[in-house]
Parts: C-alpha cells; structure tokens; sequence
C-alpha cells in the first residue's frame, strides 16, 4: 500500500489506493453543491415569511442559474461521472509520511489557543469588557468602543484575531486525516480547535467563527467522499454519543446568542421575531398565524425556532432587495479585507460600508451587488473551474500543500454559499492567511 500523505514543510503529498467503484452520475462534489442549496431554497419557500418587496423570485432564480452555469464549468473541466479513487485508511499502523501532517496540526493548534489567550486578555483586562450581565450585553460594548476609536484596540486583539483563525488549518486536515491517528489525538485536537472558535464567538458576541467552522467541516467531508472514505469518519457508540454532545452544544449556541439579544432588548419574544423579521429584509404572511397559534400551545420557544430558520434564510430577501436597487455603494468581495487593512492604516479613504450591512448575502448575491449580471457570468465561469480543478485533483488521488489549501478554501466558499457570502464575514480573512502562511510556504518549518 502506498503512503496515504506527507503534510510538512516539503511539498506535500496524499497518496490514495485506487479501488474500484461503479460509475456515478455525478462527482459527489456537484450532488453535494446542488444538495446543500436545495435544501436552502426549499426551506425559505416554506417559511411563513417572505421577502418585505413581496417575493424574492428574480433572487431565486439568479442563484440558481449561477449554480447550474458553475456546475456545467465544474463538469467540463474535471468534475466529470467517472470512478472516484478510495483511500485504504491505516488506522493502526501509521506511515512515517504522517509526521508532517502532525506537526501541522500541532503547531497550527497551538498558535489558535495562544490567539484566544490574547483576545481573552484583550476583552477582559485591557477594553474591561463585562461579561458577567451577558453576550449580547459585552457586545454592544464592544461595538460602541470600536466607534469611537481607530485601528485595533491593541496589540493583544491584533494578534489574537491573527492567531486564533489557525483553528481552522488543523480541524480540517485531522478530519480529514482522522485514520492516520490514534482516536484520543484526533478528539483532543477536534475539541481544542473547537473550543478555540467557540470561545472567539463567545468574546465577540457573534456566531461568524462557527459558521465558518461548519464551511470547513463540510470541505472535509467532501474531500473524503472524493477520496472515497465515509464522508464522516467511522466511530465507536461511545465515540458517537460524545460527538452528538459536542455538536449539539455548538449548534445550541446560535439559539443562545438570540435569547440574549431578545432580552437585551426588552421585547417579548413574539414580538422581538417580527422585528427581527423586517431588519432582516423579511416581512410575515398569512402563515404566520399557524405560527402564533403553535406557541400559545407549545410556548414562546416557537418564535425562537423561526428566528433561527429566518437568519439561514434571510439572505435570498436581501438579495431580491439588491436587484431592485439601481445604485450600489461599497464592497463585499473585498469588503472585510479593506477593513482590517484600514485598521493596519491602509486604505483609509475607501469606505467599506454597503447599503445592507448587518444581513447577509448569497454568494451569487454578493457577486452580483458588486459586478451585475457579468460577475455572475465571469464569477461563476471562474468559480466553476475552480470545483472542476478541485474534484480532477482529489480524483487522481494525489494532493500537495498547496492544493490542499485552495481546496478547503474553495469547499468552504462552495458549502456556505447558499447561506452567506463567505467574503462577509470577517474569520474568513484570517483563515485564508492562517492556510497560506502554514501550507502555502513550503519553506516555513512546522
């Protein structure tokens, strides 16, 4: 059997086993892409809320069209229905090339935790940000500070924002390498990794860092299904009741950051949702009846469940809300990169505020408010080659540093592309440095 990788500071090699499968109609890379913005689609059609213009079809249908013109790219140029190459995993007997993998993670996992100690000292010691009273509480805090200053608050956050997205470099390659290692190495770095995103929300008041966080989880399942391991690695029943914990409490905690939010502002739930509602973009419907009769029954939880179904869905309401405005200002593809840039004392005359700031954006959104309808054609053109590029390199089983990390860039653009414009949110940035100064470099020394 050949060596399955060799993840170091020399250029990096995955190596896979060919077996043989039967054909498939699709690579799992295009059923996955269609899948996942389906399921988007489907959920903001039932939904007892629309868009507040009345209907976000032309929103719609532009998104689609932008999937199925970068799927038929992605077809033609190496995402094509032939046979998906396996991986043999060794579990047990771990091949020399897996030291460079480790050291990776290590090092990367190490830099993300020292990162949380710096915006931990940041938040608490230097800004004296209270988070005894709550999230939503510390947040306003936070937000008001920033504007009355310039720049980051100090040397601390500056490095801490830097350091802590290094999270992402070592969850995506140990779930994707998860049969190389012993079980307790692979949980010990899962849980300090996810730890290290939780804990950043949890500084900022936000939910971005875990969002970002599933758009890497499902770059590594996508990697592995072209590799043609499970998409989620094999676990023991003991293995599994603690990953449903983990999981569950990562995804309670969106649920968590918006009663705190509604709290804050002194609204009762019900209405605190229909406000919540039209800042989304949104306005309700006849359904929404079913929904009020459903919490006299069930309590006023119900209302908390459809602002969370409202804010994975919203951003299709936005988007229709951008094609009916004939003047854009700002940027959003290059938005959060010009931001911290100014915070470095750069581009100090570019405004990087757009017109719907605060709300998310599709990425055929997000493309369009900035290019029109030629971005998409050209985006999406690219975008397309980018996923056939991607699939052709997993499906010869072998894969360097480099590659390695335009893939999970490009997935987790892909995966979180029905939900939000990953150019939106700020970790994003910083995960793109973290994977090119750790993988890209191939002369740094991890």
């Amino acid at each position: 059997m050949r060596e399955l990788a060799n993840i170091g500071p020399a250029p990096i090699a995955i190596k896979s086993v060919a077996v043989t499968q039967g054909r498939r109609l699709l690579h799992p890379l295009i059923k996955s892409y269609w899948v996942i913005w389906l399921i988007a689609i489907a959920l903001a059609l039932i939904m007892p809320v629309t868009a507040s213009s009345g209907s976000w079809f032309f929103a719609g249908f532009l998104s689609l069209a932008y999937v199925a013109w970068s799927s038929v790219i992605a077809i033609s140029f190496g995402a094509k229905s032939e046979n998906v190459r396996g991986l043999k995993a060794r579990s047990q007997q771990k091949p020399s090339s897996a030291s460079g993998a480790r050291r990776i993670i290590v090092v990367g996992t190490a830099l993300a935790v020292l990162g949380v100690l710096f915006m931990y000292f940041d938040r608490v010691y230097y800004q004296s940000i209270d988070y005894n009273e709550s999230i939503a509480t510390a947040r306003n805090q936070m937000r008001m500070a920033a504007e009355v200053r310039q720049g980051f608050s100090s040397m601390f956050s500056l490095l801490g924002n830097f350091l802590w997205a290094f999270a992402y470099v070592p969850l995506a390659v140990v779930l994707i390498r998860w049969e190389l290692f012993r079980p307790r190495f692979d949980w010990s770095i899962v849980g300090l990794n996810l730890f290290a995103i939780w804990a950043i929300g949890a500084l900022n008041g936000g939910r971005s860092p875990i969002l970002m966080a599933l758009g890497v989880g499902f770059a590594a399942i996508c990697v592995r299904k072209s590799f043609g391991l499970s998409g989620i690695p094999k676990l023991s029943k003991r293995a599994r009741i603690y990953a449903w914990i983990g999981a569950a409490v990562v995804m309670l905690y969106s649920p968590y950051v918006l009663i705190e939010r509604a709290r804050l502002s002194n609204l009762e739930f019900r209405f605190y949702t229909v406000e919540s509602i039209e800042y989304l973009h949104g306005k309700t419907t006849d359904g929404f009846a079913l929904v009020d009769r459903i919490a006299d029954a069930f309590g006023s939880f119900v209302y908390l469940f459809l602002m969370n179904l409202c804010h994975l869905v919203h951003q299709f309401w936005v988007f229709q809300d951008v094609i009916m405005k004939d003047e854009r200002q700002g940027s959003i593809v290059f938005g959060q990169a010009i931001y911290y840039l100014q915070k470095l004392s750069f581009f100090a005359n570019v405004s990087t505020e757009w017109d719907f700031s605060g709300v998310f954006l599709p990425l055929p959104g997000a493309i369009y408010y900035d290019f029109g309808i030629p971005g998409l054609i050209i985006v999406g053109f690219l975008h397309g080659l980018a996923l056939g590029r991607s699939s052709k390199i997993l499906s010869q089983g072998v894969m360097n540093s480099r590659q390695l990390a335009a893939i999970v860039i490009v997935f987790s653009i892909t995966f979180l592309s029905p939900f939000v414009a990953i150019f939106l949110i700020g970790p994003f940035t910083f995960m793109v440095a973290a994977y090119v100064i750790i993988l890209v470099f191939r002369k740094i020394e991890v």
